[in-house]
């Protein structure tokens, strides 16, 4: 709790995560609990950064290369998995669980979606995704 409430007042956040597997791995849950704040409750909270920290240079060779590669990845999975597009036909013959029934958007369905995505500024004149 102490987390959120610390995301929730923040501007920005530098994130400091050791050079090794199992601290990167909690650092990717800590960008999934900050996008998920960003969404619900701060949309201005933004990551600055992320530190690597207790980095040993002696070994800093491809192991250390291949550990900075698949947290990139992981991040890049995790922060950017939505779409950087949204057009009617994006919406358009999805399911989504309305009382957890399978619902198809429709046409009609699809327009109203995109509308209110504009209207409140989710998506700009060109289609594409906001940082709101």
């Amino acid at each position: 709790m102490v987390t959120i409430n610390a995301l929730s007042a923040a501007d920005s956040v530098i994130i400091p995560v050791q050079a090794q597997y199992l601290p990167a791995k909690g650092m990717t849950q800590l960008v999934q609990t900050i996008s998920r704040v960003k969404k619900r409750i701060n949309p201005n909270l933004k990551i600055d950064s992320m530190l690597l920290t207790l980095v040993d240079t002696v070994i800093a060779s491809e192991s250390y290369k291949t550990f900075v590669t698949d947290l990139q990845s992981d991040i890049k999975t995790v922060l950017y998995d939505r779409p950087t597009v949204a057009t009617k036909e994006y919406f358009k013959g999805k399911y989504v669980k309305v009382d957890d029934v399978p619902t198809l958007i429709d046409d009609s369905t699809a327009n109203k979606i995109y509308k209110y995505l504009i209207r409140n500024y989710y998506i700009d004149d060109d289609d594409k995704v906001t940082d709101v």
